[in-house]
């Protein structure tokens, strides 16, 4: 249910009206697009890899090969890269804007800049754009015994600070200090996952251990966190083998929402292409562009343009009006503008069952990046394989794995 499709296209610089106009000019492109349908057992994933403690910057490829060896059951059969990430000054690598990982809200922060926002993707497949509400507490989370479900939810006091006399408190490896836990019930936690975003906000997840007696100077070391309370808050909501995580939430509209990614600028909206001859130099200039289109049909396209190179090479990039034009022209009613430049990745899966990137990267090779949006369904529990045909005798072996 998904077809790759590469084609050369030419549209006029900027969307320019004038013939007359310096500005008016045709330019080449060179653009790959995968579109499929999202369902149960097809679906968009972002991905920051699986590190447990940091942001990770990975390839496109290596976050498909991350995510397929820690969702076995599952491959991916495309992926392009995602949001705009922090990759100067402190470089942590996270995404620039809200971002949900798999259910887990790895960052909570949202931009304030008014042509970012995000692209959540609920649990059936369905999807949603716009302004993410998001919870003002952060919240701990208790799954179910098989970890498919959540069962309990209860509002946390205070985290990374002096523990609070009422509520829970939730202390991580990044607090900044030593606490006195003395007369406070504290479960000695071990974590799986430990995030800590750029404005400061944490995500943890882990098992709930035995309770400990600690005292003046007290801190979580290594793989370790600390759910402590003084009223008995925590009594009748956790106990030891207990698997929870602790994060705020989306609310609203977007509480279903289980993967999000942030893009900056709508380029197609209600099948009309937007920033028609803009003055605005990031979206007039000619890029490589990494997009994401809808059909009215529901069918999502991802969509590489190239960039950086030759006109002759039809490589020379697109603005904001001509990567709406090039949505439209698939199809698409609205369309949005992900991390682009030396970004830019659209790879699939091969007969071999690796991953081959149908885009020439502008660096020269694939960048590494610090979040993705991959295109995953059930592993269907065999391969096709091609690779004794030659161009004129074809020799398709069915490998069941």
């Amino acid at each position: 249910n998904m077809t790759a499709n590469t084609q050369r296209i030419e549209t006029i610089n900027n969307g320019t009206q004038d013939p007359k106009s310096s500005k008016y000019f045709w330019n080449n492109h060179t653009v790959h697009w995968v579109d499929f349908d999202t369902s149960k057992d097809v679906k968009v994933v972002t991905y920051s890899g699986s590190n447990q403690d940091k942001w990770k910057q990975m390839t496109t490829r290596q976050a498909a090969a991350d995510w397929e060896k820690n969702n076995p059951g599952w491959i991916v059969v495309a992926g392009i890269n995602g949001d705009f990430f922090e990759n100067s000054g402190a470089t942590t690598y996270q995404p620039t804007n809200n971002f949900m990982q798999g259910g887990d809200m790895y960052r909570p922060e949202k931009s304030s800049a008014s042509n970012r926002f995000n692209i959540g993707w609920n649990a059936d497949g369905s999807v949603i754009v716009g302004d993410p509400a998001v919870s003002k507490d952060i919240y701990l989370r208790v799954y179910n015994s098989d970890k498919s479900a959540i069962v309990n939810s209860v509002a946390i006091s205070a985290v990374n600070k002096t523990p609070s006399a009422t509520g829970i408190t939730l202390l991580t490896k990044d607090a900044k200090d030593t606490y006195d836990l003395t007369g406070y019930k504290v479960y000695d936690c071990t974590y799986d996952i430990c995030r800590l975003s750029s404005g400061g906000s944490v995500f943890v997840k882990g098992t709930i251990g035995e309770v400990v007696t600690l005292g003046a100077g007290s801190a979580p070391g290594d793989n370790q966190f600390y759910l402590a309370s003084k009223d008995g808050s925590l009594d009748s909501v956790i106990a030891a083998g207990d698997y929870v995580k602790c994060e705020y939430v989306y609310e609203g509209a977007w509480s279903n929402v289980q993967n999000s990614v942030g893009y900056i600028d709508q380029v197609l909206a209600d099948g009309v292409p937007q920033h028609r001859e803009s003055t605005d130099a990031f979206a007039y200039t000619s890029h490589p562009r990494t997009l994401i289109g809808f059909r009215e049909d529901g069918t999502t396209v991802f969509m590489v343009v190239e960039g950086r190179g030759k006109p002759i090479d039809y490589q020379v990039g697109v603005s904001h009006y001509e990567s709406g034009q090039l949505l439209q022209a698939q199809g698409c009613v609205n369309g949005y503008n992900l991390d682009g430049g030396g970004s830019s990745t659209l790879m699939i899966r091969n007969p071999r069952g690796g991953f081959t990137v149908l885009n020439d990267p502008s660096d020269g090779s694939e960048r590494s990046d610090g979040n993705h949006c991959l295109v995953v369904m059930r592993d269907p529990g065999f391969v096709l394989s091609t690779i004794d045909s030659t161009y004129d005798k074809a020799v398709v072996e069915l490998i069941v794995t």
